[in-house]
């Protein structure tokens, strides 16, 4: 990476156009995973590498449309912080600090159309506007693509400005007409349902309640509540991507404290009671109490599907909640129904039992693998299974 930006740095014909003067940020090796954000590490790598190859041309200067000019040089100083576009011996340069919008929009004019990224300035006297335009000449996805990665590099690097003061210094986007959008409404289901949705806002809704737990053996627990708790698996915390129940009672019956086993010296009478509990708990039917949860038409939104929602079954505690035992809600397409305009199809709520598997493990008898002895061995266990009843809905506003 050092020897992609010190290439950068030897481009000699551009000393001329670009500003030398130096500034309180300098062209270093652009690492964004060394900038605090949300995204997982594949993630942040993936980010870094579209950012420093957008950095590379520009330093160097790329030939872009921009405006009516469809060989403008577009330059990026050596501070990645100024934007600069020269045509013919017009020079003009923007502050990227100074974006306040971009807007996708499209051009179907032409054989094949075009992808245009529209990026508005103020630096609180004028406006600046500038329209970059990208062909679809590779197909529609290629360019979209580039478009994408470019506005992404701007706001990236314009993030990196010292003199943003807070998060009023925002950057709105917006899209008008743009066929990108306006596809994704004519899609099959199934490709629109494993399109990724990094906005919870755009995300696909999935409703759910739950009509009961049902637990096979003992919890180890001493508070006397218990609840439910819901989680996407997503970078951020967001309203759509978790849900909590309120707290219900939990039998005194269905409780055991953290370690039962009789002190002392045991007898074989007592031993022979261990054993028998040991092999009940490996294999227990038989619920030995019905907890019912106040949790009805719980709206979540995930990215895609399939995913998966997890959950935990929790102790209450004002200082430090438990779990008691965790499950996992698989989301699979044929739970969807297809709201969209021209794809209807409707479904039914799917009725899933969902085992809870204990949050800590316990010692149980099991078969040996011939089946024909018994081995003693710690292991997690089925505690309970909960009922719930699921739907998910594809809405021409999950885009």
């Amino acid at each position: 990476m050092e020897i992609l930006f010190g290439a950068c740095l030897n481009a000699e014909k551009e000393k001329t156009i670009l500003d030398q003067r130096p500034s309180e940020v300098q062209l270093n090796v652009f690492e964004y995973r060394n900038y605090r954000t949300a995204l997982e590490a594949p993630h942040q790598k993936f980010i870094e590498k579209i950012v420093n190859r957008w950095a590379a041309q520009l330093v160097k200067g790329k030939v872009m449309a921009v405006d009516t000019f469809p060989n403008a040089k577009v330059y990026l100083d050596q501070d990645l912080l100024t934007l600069t576009y020269v045509v013919d011996f017009n020079v003009q340069e923007f502050l990227l600090r100074d974006i306040v919008e971009m807007e996708f929009a499209s051009d179907d004019d032409g054989e094949f159309g075009q992808e245009e990224l529209i990026v508005k300035f103020f630096d609180g006297d004028e406006r600046g506007t500038l329209i970059f335009h990208f062909p679809r000449d590779r197909g529609h996805k290629g360019q979209s693509r580039e478009r994408l990665s470019f506005a992404l590099a701007l706001r990236i690097l314009r993030s990196r400005d010292p003199e943003l003061l807070n998060d009023s210094d925002s950057v709105t986007v917006k899209r008008t007409g743009d066929s990108a959008v306006n596809r994704s409404a004519h899609k099959p289901t199934e490709v629109v349902l494993q399109q990724v949705r990094f906005n919870a806002d755009h995300g696909i809704p999935v409703v759910f309640s739950v009509s009961d737990l049902r637990l096979f053996a003992p919890v180890p627990s001493t508070s006397r509540f218990t609840y439910l708790e819901f989680f996407v698996k997503y970078p951020s915390q967001e309203k759509y991507w978790y849900a909590k129940s309120p707290a219900e009672t939990l039998q005194e019956h269905a409780r055991k404290g953290p370690d039962e086993r009789p002190k002392g010296k045991q007898t074989e009478d007592t031993k022979d009671k261990e054993r028998e509990n040991m092999r009940a708990l490996a294999d227990a039917k038989e619920p030995i109490a019905q907890i019912k949860f106040n949790l009805k038409n719980v709206k979540l939104k995930v990215p895609s599907i399939p995913h998966v929602i997890f959950g935990r079954l929790m102790a209450k505690d004002d200082y430090f909640p438990t779990a008691l035992g965790t499950f996992e809600i698989q989301v699979d397409p044929t739970m969807v129904c297809d709201k969209r305009r021209g794809h209807e199809r409707q479904v039914q709520p799917a009725y899933k039992p969902i085992d809870v598997t204990s949050a800590q493990k316990e010692r149980v008898i099991d078969k040996d693998e011939a089946g024909t002895g018994e081995i003693e061995h710690e292991r997690n266990i089925r505690v309970g299974r909960l009922h719930i009843r699921i739907i998910a809905y594809l809405t021409n506003e999950s885009k």
